[in-house]
């Protein structure tokens, strides 16, 4: 927890416009390559708190159970805290000039202020490739029951929503919250959801 509260601080320092917008990292594959550099950020993943080295998720140090066979389940990828389909809103998409490239890598390529809206270093966290997959775009509320179990992992998730552990409720509330106030345009807090953010935000 503690080192996610220092990359808030780190990154600000980096930035000379700080908590106002990404303008300088032009997409999200600089991004990786950013944070790759600096240990402190990919020391443990974001939802279940698990130690990683290298590339590798190391599950038994958190108790995590992936609940699937799967070839992302223990390897290391970055989550959009806020997902990147959401952070479209707001963004003209003309389907003609993409070809058989999908509607994210057609905006990442064509259209700079999305380029520069999924790149944000502030939205990025090492997260498990299954739980990546599993989490997918759904958005970050209090789910009642979990249709999938974990192991110690403390994190519920259903066909509509996702809850991180509480730990990181904080994180993720003030994540959201910076990124609705930096690309106000994409509209990505609903007026429920933002109750529950700024909750969250005030209880961790």
């Amino acid at each position: 927890y503690r080192r996610f509260m220092f990359k808030f601080m780190f990154l600000a320092l980096l930035s000379i416009s700080a908590l106002a917008q990404n303008n300088r990292i032009p997409n999200f594959n600089n991004s990786k390559k950013i944070l790759k550099k600096f240990p402190i950020f990919n020391e443990e993943t974001l939802y279940c708190g698990c130690k990683i080295s290298g590339n590798k998720v190391d599950t038994a140090s958190c108790g995590y159970i992936p609940p699937s066979a799967s070839k992302r389940a223990g390897k290391v990828e970055w989550e959009h805290v806020v997902p990147a389909s959401a952070l479209s809103q707001g963004i003209e998409y003309n389907k003609s000039l993409c070809g058989k490239k999908s509607k994210r890598a057609c905006l990442e390529a064509k259209v700079p202020d999305y380029a520069f809206r999924t790149a944000d270093l502030y939205n990025l966290y090492a997260e498990d490739g299954l739980i990546n997959q599993i989490r997918s775009d759904k958005p970050q509320e209090e789910v009642v029951s979990s249709e999938k179990s974990f192991g110690k992992c403390d994190i519920k998730t259903d066909r509509r929503g996702f809850t991180p552990r509480k730990e990181v409720k904080g994180i993720v509330a003030r994540t959201y919250l910076y990124m609705d106030s930096a690309y106000p345009q994409a509209r990505v807090i609903s007026n429920k959801n933002r109750k529950l953010y700024e909750a969250w935000n005030k209880m961790y």
